[in-house]
């Protein structure tokens, strides 16, 4: 459904195929903190960025994104930081 698609769709898609889900939106992460769900949740806190820097702050930090997802299932990374959450 594209842009129609329902957040309340794309987590329960999540939940079934074991994906993460990659955002900026906050309501991803109200939903993590309410309800548990998603399992697991990459939040990108960048502020404006452009899709190429974007794409170098996500590979150059892949090693780090994945094994902090391995320990928790809220992660947030920003232009200097990564965080994990429990």
């Amino acid at each position: 459904m594209a842009n129609r698609t329902t957040d309340s769709a794309i987590v329960e898609l999540a939940q079934e195929q074991d994906r993460v889900i990659v955002t900026k939106d906050d309501d991803f992460v109200r939903s993590r903190l309410v309800y548990g769900k998603p399992k697991r949740l990459l939040l990108v806190a960048t502020g404006n960025i452009g899709n190429q820097e974007l794409e170098r702050l996500i590979c150059g930090n892949l090693p780090g994104i994945v094994a902090a997802l391995g320990v928790s299932g809220y992660v947030e990374i920003g232009r200097d930081k990564l965080v994990s959450y429990g």
